[in-house]
């Protein structure tokens, strides 16, 4: 009624009311010997009881509670509005709330320290300013370090340094080519001799390991490391030589580790480093499980997609590097991307080439349409009708579900046909549009100067394209997931320095840990679902350390699919945007409307 008349109540209704003599209060300490929050909570006549209650009737959406004592609370009064909030905040299970309370420090980061009745005490503000603000962090760079670093890998490097301070794990997300092994050893070397003396323990893929070695080599050439690999005697030798001698870097691969689990057992590291962490994205994987299993004091994942194809590979990794952070899966499932992003801010750094390296030369991207050959149009139509008659069929059924890996196979069967059909069948002779325009544009590329590196998905294809570069006299380098460790650094290395103007390489080997600034040109010869995996093909040659304009080349056949993946990506590449700048989908989650779409049904 207040708005609409003066009230008159007597000192008995008076007395119904809820009106405090001190206002609730939530005060936060960081406790540093146990390296937890020290939460109190003040409030009067309010019982615990009743605040676990008054959360849940606000979350009901009601505008009052009646306390334990009878008393009427006003729920959207402001000190009650913040005390509610500053429990949903914490992040705590509402059965185990309580008056005082140790929680893990990660809970800071959900706290409106604006809050008029949240009281923090110094050291809690330090932390919060320190993993909000890393570029204002003072920890001091390494001497020895044989490297000048940018100013954003600086404020890498002391991200990092926050983080292993207070026990947390992150995601260091920069955008491929912007130098986060640089920024990890570079805090490896500011940080031996303090603390505990553990090894670090660096776990990549099969393909970077002796880039690391390498790269440590070059960078921190004080530093020694043992790379545990060979037989798994050998291993067992590489684990023992390590401790005996006290080395303090440690390097292993995923496939690796998942066999050395033995290895590990007791063993305790400072940091464990997770290169290209999307290597862990798959929650039931034995390389997941086996990542999560090792002890350390924390984990730091490095990938520039940390997100490829949905946003459970977040949690996944998250679940590794600072456990605890989302709940179960149950819970993220049921979060917001707005309230996701919030909790992942302080524990993910991510910086896009295009806000850092403002010298970095421009990368010009173009789409090279091209017509498919009659024979070539024939054999593509024939098996997109199958499909798309399979497809309704499946649809009348309702058996898409089912039917997954069918589909793909059949998606993978037009996109190889828009390649070449010699891809699917053996005695094919009808010519390939694409084939033709690529021994067009190299040839033009030669004549020009340009220093080509040419990607594609299927190793078939490759054979092909190998087997026409022979016939003409044609040098090249090649490399996909059967090359040796060693000779990919030995081949990118010569590519590098001059030698040989053309590099093929298959799409999934060449997408990570390969340096390929002695390149101008990338041709994507076919096109792949997901934009990320892509971005990290061309970012091979577009990186730090490159000097030229790259042009980027992708070869599309009209009027296919490959229009249509193309159409797809554009959609898909703002998807998870609101949490981090990544994108991406993968066939495997594909909606019944975007498959229709891709077979044009």
């Amino acid at each position: 009624l207040a708005p609409h008349c003066e009230i008159f109540t007597t000192a008995a209704v008076e007395n119904l009311l809820y009106q405090p003599v001190r206002p609730p209060k939530v005060a936060i300490e960081l406790n540093n010997q146990s390296r937890l929050l020290d939460v109190t909570f003040s409030t009067d006549e309010i019982s615990m009881d009743d605040l676990k209650q008054m959360v849940r009737q606000i979350a009901a959406n009601k505008s009052y509670h009646r306390l334990s004592n009878g008393k009427i609370v006003n729920l959207r009064q402001k000190e009650i509005k913040e005390l509610t909030d500053a429990v949903v905040q914490l992040d705590v299970p509402l059965k185990d709330l309580k008056k005082e309370m140790s929680l893990p420090l990660y809970k800071a980061f959900g706290v409106d320290t604006d809050a008029g009745i949240v009281h923090q005490d110094e050291d809690f503000m330090t932390l919060i300013n320190r993993m909000e603000k890393p570029e204002k962090i003072d920890f001091d760079l390494p001497e020895d370090l044989m490297a000048t670093l940018r100013p954003y890998q600086e404020t890498g490097y002391k991200w990092l340094k926050g983080l292993d301070h207070y026990g947390f794990g992150g995601i260091l997300a920069d955008d491929m080519g912007l130098g986060k092994t640089l920024q990890v050893i570079s805090f490896i070397a500011g940080s031996l001799g303090e603390g505990d003396g553990k090894p670090y323990l660096v776990v990549c893929p099969s393909s970077v390991l002796y880039n690391w070695q390498k790269e440590f080599k070059q960078f921190a050439p004080g530093i020694r490391t043992q790379l545990i690999t060979g037989t798994k005697s050998e291993r067992s030798d590489c684990v023992t030589t390590a401790i005996a001698e006290n080395i303090p870097v440690w390097i292993t691969s995923y496939p690796l580790l998942q066999r050395d689990e033995d290895l590990y057992e007791g063993q305790s590291f400072r940091t464990v480093i997770l290169d290209e962490a999307q290597s862990v994205k798959n929650a039931t994987a034995k390389t997941t499980k086996a990542a999560s299993a090792l002890n350390a004091n924390n984990k730091i994942a490095l990938s520039g997609t940390p997100i490829e194809n949905a946003l459970s590979e977040l949690y996944t990794i998250f679940s590794i590097a600072q456990p605890g952070l989302f709940g179960t899966r149950t819970d993220f499932k049921k979060m917001e991307p707005a309230q996701i992003a919030k909790k992942v801010k302080p524990f993910i750094l991510r910086r896009l080439k295009a806000d850092v390296l403002k010298d970095l030369p421009p990368k010009i991207e173009s789409i090279s349409y091209i017509e498919m050959t009659e024979k070539q149009k024939t054999v593509y139509l024939s098996q997109l009708q199958l499909m798309r008659q399979e497809t309704k069929e499946m649809l009348d059924a309702d058996t898409l579900n089912e039917n997954r890996i069918k589909i793909l196979a059949g998606l993978t069967r037009l996109r190889q046909i828009c390649c070449d059909p010699a891809l699917i069948l053996p005695d094919y002779n009808g010519g390939s549009g694409k084939l033709d325009r690529l021994m067009e544009y190299l040839a033009e590329a030669k004549e020009n100067g340009r220093r080509v590196v040419l990607f594609s998905q299927f190793t078939q294809m490759l054979a092909i394209i190998r087997e026409k570069l022979d016939a003409v006299g044609e040098a090249y380098f090649y490399l996909d997931g059967q090359t040796p460790n060693q000779d990919r650094l030995t081949l990118t290395t010569r590519f590098n320095e001059g030698e040989k103007d053309l590099f093929l390489i298959s799409l999934k080997a060449g997408g990570t840990g390969l340096n390929l600034t002695g390149g101008d040109t990338v041709i994507l010869y076919d096109s792949w679902w997901n934009p990320a995996v892509e971005s990290q093909a061309t970012d091979r040659v577009h990186r730090f350390g490159q000097k030229q304009v790259v042009q980027v080349v992708r070869m599309i056949a009209t009027g296919t699919i490959e229009e249509r993946i193309n159409e797809l990506q554009e959609q898909k590449r703002e998807m998870i945007d609101s949490v981090i700048q990544a994108g991406g989908q993968s066939v495997t989650s594909l909606t019944k409307e975007e498959l229709m779409q891709l077979l044009e049904m």
